[in-house]
């Protein structure tokens, strides 16, 4: 006697895949992304490429309005120096002028005096207003953090830059230079 074999199920028949419910899901996901990314604020601080080699200077120009504000950090605290300017923190006729070694009391990030930076940022600004670039350098072995808290003593505790405009800021664009 033959036996008959079962005829087994779905071998030839297509399954289709309900789409209908992740196109759903996509379609209220979407726009609530959107939204979010509206919503959602992001902290930038606007920093220049590197500049590695030197420009050369014509000795026969004016010199610039604009005054031109170099900071230094080393292992041994914060070296800010001044060129350009009419009148530099009060010097008369100043064409160059080192203005300040703010000297670090530890060994710690937190042990530069930020405050004096902000104070000296503070005075340069009120001697040449239209002034907003500095050139920042730093020996190798100083810590980025340590960089981040000086481009934010330099801004200024009221900086805001909202929509690309600075207010209240005091040196609030940064050249970072490499030695």
């Amino acid at each position: 006697m033959s036996k008959k074999k079962p005829k087994k199920r779905g071998v030839g028949t297509a399954v289709e895949a309900n789409l209908l419910p992740v196109m759903n899901i996509m379609f209220l996901l979407i726009p609530a992304l959107l939204m979010a990314m509206e919503f959602a604020s992001m902290a930038a601080i606007p920093v220049s490429p590197p500049q590695h080699a030197a420009m050369s200077e014509d000795p026969t120009t004016p010199p610039d309005r604009e005054m031109e504000v170099r900071v230094t950090v080393a292992s041994d605290g914060i070296t800010v120096a001044a060129t350009g300017a009419e009148v530099v923190a009060g010097l008369a006729e100043a064409r160059e002028a080192a203005l300040s070694m703010i000297a670090r009391t530890g060994e710690g990030d937190a042990d530069y005096d930020f405050a004096a930076l902000t104070a000296l940022a503070a005075q340069l600004k009120a001697s040449s207003p239209e002034t907003s670039k500095v050139i920042l350098t730093a020996e190798g072995d100083v810590h980025l953090q340590t960089l981040i808290y000086t481009m934010d003593a330099l801004r200024g505790p009221s900086c805001s830059m909202g929509k690309g405009n600075p207010d209240g800021c005091l040196l609030w664009r940064p050249v970072l230079r490499a030695t």
